[in-house]
């Protein structure tokens, strides 16, 4: 388990990061994961994604994806994304876990990627959410 590992960002070790969800998703747990007044929302059955950071000029478009990724359970990862007129996701990436996701997101804005981090982290102190270290 993730949580008898030392987790340290920009390690190999933590691109193998997810976050495990406690809960299934519902109308309840949307509005719990909302993040900087935006909310998850459904594309495909079973499927929610969230803006997480968006930079047009550097074309690195960053969403929270959420899924039954990982057998039953329930993992907040990312997926990169292209966006075509300033608002259209054109394309998304299969998901990333979520510690690779923060390690690249760091490479373009390191207050974004700490600022997420502490958003898993509370998510975690709140006991909605655990890492979980993947091979």
């Amino acid at each position: 388990m993730a949580d008898e590992i030392e987790m340290i960002p920009g390690t190999p070790q933590f691109n193998r990061i997810v976050l495990k969800l406690n809960d299934r998703i519902t109308p309840q747990t949307l509005t719990m994961l909302s993040y900087n007044h935006r909310q998850l929302k459904l594309i495909q059955d079973g499927i929610y994604i969230m803006p997480a950071y968006i930079n047009l000029s550097a074309g690195f478009n960053l969403f929270f994806i959420v899924a039954q990724l990982i057998q039953d359970d329930w993992i907040m990862a990312f997926a990169k994304a292209n966006i075509k007129n300033e608002y259209e996701i054109t394309n998304l990436s299969n998901p990333i876990p979520t510690g690779k996701g923060l390690n690249e997101l760091d490479r373009y804005d390191s207050d974004k990627a700490n600022q997420i981090l502490k958003y898993f982290n509370t998510l975690v102190e709140t006991k909605h959410g655990n890492w979980r270290l993947i091979q």
